[in-house]
């Protein structure tokens, strides 16, 4: 959210957290235009929803908050798979053909987590994958790019098992050795 504000890259900023903790800490924060306390009330003006929540829990988010959307919405996530996740978006979003899903990975970020350790350049010189299918718009593929461009990311094309398969290799699988050792 930081990086949003400070880039331009929203006119308005806000956020929802199962934590209340965590949205307190947001809503005191010159960054966070608002913070609501559930997920359907934060996405429900917006355009542009980015959903960050572990990649297993992304299709249910989508289906609770896809009600709540506006027609035209667009939305993307942060999620380290695709294949699956963006599968599960299509089924979750089938029911509104309205709304348009483009898949995204950001790499960036540390060992920290959380809004205390958010910064202003956290995505300058990464590389973001955008996975659209065969089926997305491509002005909404333009969109998302623009987004992630803004905040100063690099950005790579893929499709969703093509995404898959570069992460396991440059990513998850170093992760695993670490984490054995």
């Amino acid at each position: 959210m930081r990086a949003v504000r400070a880039r331009g890259a929203a006119c308005r900023v806000v956020a929802w957290s199962r934590s209340a903790e965590t949205r307190n800490f947001c809503a005191g924060k010159p960054w966070c235009d608002a913070v609501f306390a559930t997920p359907e009330e934060c996405v429900r003006d917006a355009d542009f929803v980015v959903v960050c929540v572990p990649a297993d829990k992304i299709a249910a988010m989508l289906a609770a908050v896809a009600p709540a959307l506006k027609p035209g919405a667009l939305v993307t996530d942060v999620g380290s798979t695709k294949g699956e996740v963006c599968r599960n978006a299509a089924e979750s979003l089938s029911a509104f053909p309205e709304i348009t899903f483009v898949g995204s990975h950001p790499m960036a970020g540390s060992e920290k987590s959380g809004p205390e350790h958010a910064a202003d350049d956290l995505f300058e010189n990464r590389v973001c994958f955008v996975t659209p299918d065969e089926k997305t718009p491509a002005p909404s593929v333009e969109t998302v790019t623009a987004f992630w461009e803004k905040l100063g990311m690099r950005i790579v094309k893929a499709a969703p098992a093509e995404h898959d398969k570069i992460v396991a290799h440059v990513s998850h699988l170093p992760h695993l050795i670490a984490s054995t050792l």
